[in-house]
């Protein structure tokens, strides 16, 4: 008898399970500060964390995951897994055996915005039963293989994307540009090189995922979220959100 990915990860409830390119893949809910104790599995692993904390334990060191952060886990390694106050809800993905030699063989917890919207994009073309979220996953775990490896990202660019993250920010590139003392130009060619979009994409990308995590945890209405994320209006938002997720923010208030 096979078992299910989401039986294997002791969650607190399994909200779909299917498969794709011969991968498990699943959305689950884990509860509230629950805990996962030692232990480790036969498989590679791959988690999206969507919303809420993930902590994972490792001999190699321990990781905290937000929404946006993903993971690969290798087949047996050995780890602890803790949830945040608001519990989790994680996209689990268990890849097929003719992977491994593929998927890196390190344990790796990440916070590329393009495996983040490939999860997220995977979800909605997997609900609507559109081929595309083949796609979608083969582009999520490529961001795990073992070449190219991830760019190293310098101070002044992690500096940047902290600075477009910040819901309290209107900072253009060109200011960002003369507070690095980089080039405008240069800036852009140096952050795409290292998150895979341009500055002006990533600060659109951080408030829908701000709005996401409102439209689920709350029950403020989708132009109050537009409002309170930096949106300039209802209709911003939702051209937002089926850019870079391919579905209506309706869909998360359901």
């Amino acid at each position: 008898m096979s078992v299910t990915l989401g039986a294997r990860m002791n969650p607190s409830a399994v909200l779909f399970e299917t498969r794709a390119l011969d991968c498990i893949v699943a959305l689950v809910r884990y509860s509230a500060n629950a805990p996962i104790p030692r232990h480790a599995h036969a498989e590679d692993g791959v988690t999206v964390v969507l919303d809420g904390a993930v902590v994972e334990e490792t001999r190699r060191g321990s990781a905290t995951g937000t929404a946006g952060w993903t993971a690969l886990r290798p087949a047996e390694t050995v780890h602890v897994n803790r949830f945040g106050p608001a519990g989790a809800y994680v996209l689990g993905v268990i890849p097929d055996v003719d992977m491994r030699g593929i998927l890196s063989d390190e344990w790796l917890w990440s916070d590329s915005p393009v495996a983040y919207r490939a999860g997220l994009r995977f979800m909605r073309h997997r609900v609507a039963a559109n081929d595309s979220c083949v796609d979608d996953l083969a582009d999520l775990l490529a961001t795990f293989t073992n070449a190219p490896r991830e760019r190293p990202t310098t101070r002044r660019m992690r500096m940047v994307r902290e600075r477009l993250e910040d819901p309290d920010a209107h900072t253009s590139v060109s200011a960002l540009a003369r507070e690095t003392g980089i080039h405008p130009v240069v800036l852009a060619r140096q952050f795409r090189t290292a998150y895979g979009m341009s500055p002006r994409e990533y600060r659109t990308l951080a408030m829908a995922r701000r709005a996401l995590q409102l439209l689920v945890r709350t029950k403020a209405s989708i132009s109050e979220v537009a409002h309170a994320c930096g949106f300039a209006d209802h209709s911003h938002m939702c051209r937002a959100f089926r850019r870079w997720f391919g579905w209506s923010p309706r869909l998360a208030t359901r």
